[in-house]
């Protein structure tokens, strides 16, 4: 991965004058969402190893696309229901895999889900299969969209899917992770930890896991919570490990599957540098990369009337490529 990108930002978004810098784009969503209720149809997926995964449904008649949220995210996140609200009213229906732990109720395991785990994925798109409701195309925002970028890269020319687009990945989780650490930005990191604290606390509790628990205990950083509790809890030996093993930068040259990649250059939760060289993405992954737009944000029109950027221009590259 190059230290910084190398790739001419792209023309396509700019941000309005009351919504310029990166913490407005990034933060007013959650200050105002939407009010966006779309009709859930909700089905419980039980895993062989106990566990279980919901999935949320929108129906439609045309092909099936696949949603994965972000870290702490669900598909009430409003980046997911804007994404799919649109895209079912340009006729894909549409499956939001909600991670384990992330859809209401706790999940019965004490492992949960990060960043570099494909295999809940892959055992939803073969449910699907199974079900004859194929997935033609998948959609990942941040954190989800790592793991899909993980999958595409793992299943080289065996993926089946005809189209795939990420907004926001981290790319390179360690960076990321430092990147928190830094500045104003520690307010986002503090944000995060206390959720994941939080519900780590109440699983810690219901399973009977006091050693677990303990280890949360001093905590002052992201990286220290994936040093003692993601890391040792999903099989890697350190934070580090689960970083380096995980994060989806290093491997997109494995893709095969045409991908559109969305960045911000502005993003306060990935630093630049890990914003991957479109000169080093092989054939038919396209990264388009944006001076502005923050984190899962891309907002533009007025106050009263904010547009998503993003939900037209995926809603675009979606139909252009699966034929719809």
């Amino acid at each position: 991965m190059p230290s910084s990108p190398a790739t001419t930002p792209e023309p396509g978004f700019r941000p309005p004058g009351w919504c310029r810098s990166p913490h407005c784009q990034t933060l007013w969503p959650y200050v105002f969402p939407r009010a966006l209720t779309p009709a859930w149809q909700r089905e419980r997926l039980e895993l062989d190893d106990g566990d279980f995964l919901d999935l949320d449904h929108l129906p439609a008649d045309g092909p099936r696309l696949l949603i994965l949220h972000g870290l702490e995210g669900s598909s009430d996140s409003h980046y997911v229901r804007g994404a799919a609200a649109t895209l079912q009213r340009a006729g894909f229906a549409i499956t939001v895999l909600n991670f384990r732990g992330c859809s209401g109720e706790p999940n019965r395991l004490l492992r949960s889900y990060h960043a570099g785990d494909t295999g809940d994925l892959q055992r939803v798109l073969a449910y699907l299969q199974q079900e004859g409701r194929a997935v033609q195309g998948a959609l990942g925002f941040s954190l989800g969209g790592n793991v899909l970028l993980n999958w595409l890269a793992e299943q080289g020319e065996s993926a089946p899917l005809r189209a795939a687009a990420t907004v926001s990945v981290p790319f390179d989780l360690a960076a990321g992770s430092l990147h928190l650490q830094r500045g104003w930005i520690r307010f986002y990191e503090r944000r995060m930890l206390r959720g994941l604290v939080k519900n780590c606390r109440a699983k810690c509790a219901a399973l009977e896991q006091p050693e677990i628990a303990s280890r949360l205990a001093g905590l002052r950083h992201v990286w220290d919570f994936d040093d003692r509790i993601t890391g040792p809890v999903h099989g890697f030996a350190s934070a580090r490990e689960y970083y380096d093993q995980s994060s989806s930068g290093t491997r997109l040259g494995a893709v095969r599957v045409p991908t559109l990649l969305i960045q911000a250059q502005d993003d306060p939760l990935v630093p630049a540098s890990a914003i991957p060289d479109a000169a080093m993405l092989p054939a038919g992954v396209h990264l388009e990369r944006y001076n502005h737009g923050g984190h899962l944000g891309f907002i533009r029109g007025t106050p009263l009337r904010p547009v998503w950027f993003v939900e037209p221009r995926l809603q675009r590259f979606f139909r252009e490529e699966i034929g719809i």
